[in-house]
């Protein structure tokens, strides 16, 4: 079977998608200077945002990092929230889903998960903030844990904040936390 040209199989294809209003038309040439036009508009702002980055990221930016870390659970799953913002105010986001647990033990998972991302970005200073009266008292010491599971997360938290030069723990309000509001699971 001789294969057909090019133009032909294209012209073929233009009829058969003409039927459902769709137009084929052939690329033009991009010339090189619109090209090289584009590129050079854009990179400087995109340059100075990677050299940011890569800062952020190499640890150079030293200083107070913030993580907002929240929780919840219900029948169909569990989620944590985790938003973390460094000192020069880019904001670093992420969502887990996990199996169904307490909602108190998914607050702790969010700890735990915000502190080994902040230790895996080589974070030396945080502020951890959450809306859990537990979790931020039990992380004081002004509470007791009692139960087998959250003493296990508690030490867990402990080991991880010894990581860090400095740290700090603080309830805000709720409506404050809003940024690390994980989604319901579905």
């Amino acid at each position: 079977m001789l294969e057909q040209p090019i133009k032909g199989r294209l012209a073929k294809w233009a009829i058969e998608l003409s039927e459902y209003e769709i137009i084929y038309q052939t690329r033009t040439d991009i010339k090189s200077q619109v090209l090289a036009d584009f590129v050079a508009d854009f990179s400087q702002g995109m340059h100075l945002e990677a050299e940011k980055e890569l800062q952020v990221f190499n640890g150079a930016n030293p200083g107070t990092w913030i993580l907002f870390i929240d929780g919840s659970s219900n029948v169909k799953g569990a989620g944590l929230g985790i938003v973390l913002i460094p000192p020069t105010g880019e904001t670093i986001r992420q969502a887990i889903k996990c199996h169904s647990i307490t909602n108190n033990e998914v607050k702790y998972d969010a700890v735990i998960a915000g502190l080994e991302l902040a230790r895996e970005l080589g974070i030396t200073q945080i502020i951890i903030k959450s809306d859990s009266q537990l979790v931020v008292n039990q992380m004081l010491g002004t509470y007791t844990a009692r139960e087998t599971r959250m003493q296990e997360h508690l030490e867990k938290v402990h080991e991880l904040i010894k990581q860090f030069q400095t740290w700090k723990v603080m309830q805000i309000p709720r409506d404050e936390n809003v940024e690390a509001e994980p989604c319901h699971p579905m």
